[in-house]
């Protein structure tokens, strides 16, 4: 059982008492990652510094898309700090 499992996704929003709206799935991947989380109902956040480029991303055939992306992780701390002024 893994990414993309929506039984994955419900252990874990169960076992940590979360909606699907509070959870943000970070990964560098769109057909497990960003599919997992879109699948399940989450944010999804895209860091190109593994394996999808920003050319793959932005790639009309591209039929994937995050609601955010950065070119690593450390942004999540921008994208977070400015979720939590608002």
């Amino acid at each position: 059982m893994g990414k993309p499992s929506d039984f994955m996704l419900g252990n874990i929003a169960d076992k940590f008492n979360l909606k699907r709206e509070q959870i943000c799935m970070v990964g560098d991947r769109l057909d497990t990652d960003i599919m997992f989380g879109k699948n399940g109902g989450l944010t999804t956040m895209l860091v190109l510094s593994g394996v999808t480029t920003e050319e793959v991303l932005m790639d009309p055939a591209n039929s994937i898309h995050p609601d955010l992306y950065a070119d690593e992780l450390p942004a999540l701390l921008e994208v977070k700090s400015a979720l939590v002024s608002k």
